[in-house]
């Protein structure tokens, strides 16, 4: 599965900006080295990219500037599928920006797996089901939170950097 993980971003990085290869997606260079490093070093990541590959769902990581974390927009469904774009704060330390990719990808696998998220309305029906509302929020009308999203960046912290989250806790949204 290792190889999976890093052969799909690897195709990602070095072909077109559309690739076929893997469900999770970004024209920036250095993000896909980034999500492909995390994939080989987070098991955790990895399953996330996983069970987005296996999913109907496409999702497009983009780089972003003084967010202090990342979010997720819901951006349309398809016959050929549904579309969300990641956006990161490329200025975090290595570490926060890969757990702050993985509590992202954790929000995606939760629309891959709710088929009725179809639209922006289902989208924030949905979170306004299973999520806590957020009051910080710059993103749209309303910002939803999710433990599993926060466990996912925690995760993932502690396998890349093989210590517990700092006590500020990591930045994941803004």
């Amino acid at each position: 599965m290792h190889v999976a993980c890093a052969l799909a971003l690897f195709f990602v990085a070095t072909s077109s900006p559309t690739p076929l290869v893997s469900h999770v997606r970004s024209t920036d260079r250095a993000l896909t080295a980034q999500l492909a490093d995390g994939c080989r070093r987070s098991p955790t990541l990895r399953a996330l990219v996983e069970r987005l590959d296996a999913s109907d769902l496409f999702v497009h990581v983009e780089a972003g500037r003084r967010l202090g974390g990342g979010y997720l927009q819901f951006a349309e469904s398809t016959a050929h599928g549904r579309y969300a774009r990641v956006i990161v704060d490329v200025d975090l330390d290595v570490s926060q920006l890969i757990a702050v990719i993985a509590h992202e990808l954790r929000h995606a696998t939760e629309i891959a797996e709710a088929p009725e998220i179809v639209d922006r309305a289902s989208f924030q029906a949905f979170y306004e089901r299973i999520g806590t509302r957020r009051t910080r929020c710059s993103s749209g009308p309303a910002c939803y939170e999710t433990a599993a999203a926060e466990d996912a960046a925690a995760a993932v912290f502690r396998e890349i950097c093989g210590r517990s989250v700092p006590p500020g806790g990591l930045r994941t949204h803004w």
